[in-house]
């Protein structure tokens, strides 16, 4: 009995490390970075160019929300996942370094926060995100 009480605890233990350290990345999160503190609205787009659907490169290459970023003042880029020549600006690199999958990923800022998520399959939802 002893045993089995030992193997159920150890079970247990398991579990509880499993659920602790795995979280749902397709949640939105809210970071901070020093090159976040200007009021310019900021966007990165990371993506494996070559697993590209039909629906994610209507957004990604969707009119709307660059004209959106651009009548506020902003900038934005989209990067292929692979890219290792970061020798755009800070906020790139800083974005870029960010945890991001699934991927295709976005991290957007304004107003001094940072936000990070995945790239919704339609134009409608990715402008409900940069409408924040």
């Amino acid at each position: 009995m002893n045993t089995h009480r030992k193997a159920i605890n150890f079970i247990c233990a398991l579990l509880v490390l499993i659920l602790f350290y795995s979280k749902d990345e397709t949640k939105n999160a809210e970071v901070e970075f020093s090159s976040a503190s200007d009021e310019k609205p900021r966007l990165l787009i990371v993506e494996e160019t070559s697993d590209r659907t039909s629906s994610s490169a209507n957004v990604i290459y969707s009119t709307m929300w660059r004209d959106k970023i651009k009548s506020m003042g902003g900038e934005w880029i989209i990067l292929d996942k692979d890219d290792n020549n970061l020798t755009q600006a800070d906020w790139v690199k800083d974005y870029f370094s960010l945890h991001r999958q699934p991927l295709p990923w976005v991290v957007y800022s304004n107003n001094g926060k940072i936000y990070s998520f995945k790239l919704p399959d339609n134009i409608d939802k990715f402008l409900n995100e940069i409408n924040r």
